[in-house]
């Protein structure tokens, strides 16, 4: 019985042992963890003033759009009552990685993207985002950073959905705007060509440089429309020949003839490839349609 009992004491006493040396189970690994507060930066220009929370952090980005986190875990964005959206902690996080998505940098994903007017994607709800930080930006003028300061407050009680799809998203956004006393005017084309830019992303596209129309169907070519372009893609000038006469720049009325009998005419068309900031003359562009997905030069 004293043997029994004393071989009994001496694997309690060796089983505490063990545990208080941190063997046996995950002791071990539970001093391994890394908890160091680290320092990552929300990038749409970059963006001051924009409330994050983790499990153990929280505060507003500053003036270099920096916020903190602890690695493994999840940055949830907002301003004022309005969710942005989350991410998992990164050197950098920018409104495409809120929704799970990586910015398509080709021409053709750009264009499928641009085209799904009844649907929504994580495109849509990112540029949806980015269309907000523009327009709440303070000094209006994106290019020298975001400054969301005073916003917080301001919209503490609002609501807005981004779940829709983004050519819906900027027509309603007017209406909430005007609630607000946020800025109206922001093109619906400027804060993804801005954030394309914070991203460093150029996608090189194919722009309409000409339209050569036989009317008669006869194989002479006697209509002839043609585009200049800014260095930043936009449409900056049109010329017509209407009679194979020369180009005159009074074109509206040929315009207006031309996009209403487009389906009938048989139409010859010329593109170049220019790199410019994604959607600048390509989202904008009255015959994108026409080009659809081609990619002659």
């Amino acid at each position: 019985m004293n043997r029994s009992f004393i071989l009994s004491l001496m694997a309690l006493l060796f089983s505490a042992f063990i545990t208080a040396c941190g063997g046996g189970g995950g002791g071990s690994n539970g001093g391994n963890e890394d908890n160091t507060v680290r320092t990552g930066v929300f990038i749409d220009g970059p963006v001051q003033g924009l409330s994050y929370e983790t499990p153990t952090q929280s505060g507003v980005t500053n003036a270099d759009g920096e916020f903190e986190y602890i690695n493994g875990e999840t940055v949830t964005f907002s301003i004022g009552g309005i969710e942005l959206g989350s991410a998992e902690g990164a050197a950098e996080i920018n409104p495409f990685d809120l929704f799970g998505m990586t910015p398509p940098t080709t021409e053709l994903a750009l264009r499928l993207q641009l085209n799904t007017r009844n649907d929504v994607t994580g495109f849509d709800r990112a540029a949806n985002v980015a269309f907000l930080l523009v327009s709440l930006d303070n000094d209006n003028d994106p290019d020298n950073g975001i400054d969301l300061t005073g916003w917080d407050v301001d919209l503490a009680s609002a609501e807005l959905d981004f779940n829709v799809n983004m050519y819906a998203f900027a027509r309603k956004f007017r209406y909430f705007a005007a609630a607000y006393g946020i800025n109206p005017d922001v093109s619906p084309v400027q804060p993804l060509a801005h954030l394309y830019s914070s991203l460093g992303i150029t996608v090189p596209i194919h722009l309409v440089t000409s339209v050569i129309t036989d009317t008669g169907n006869n194989g002479t070519d006697n209509f002839v429309l043609q585009y200049g372009y800014d260095a930043d893609g936009f449409t900056n000038s049109f010329k017509v020949d209407g009679d194979a006469d020369g180009f005159s720049v009074k074109a509206s009325l040929m315009v207006t003839r031309l996009r209403a009998t487009f389906s009938r005419l048989t139409m010859k068309t010329t593109l170049m490839t220019t790199a410019v900031c994604p959607l600048r003359g390509s989202a904008r562009h009255p015959l994108i349609t026409a080009m659809a997905t081609s990619r002659h030069s």
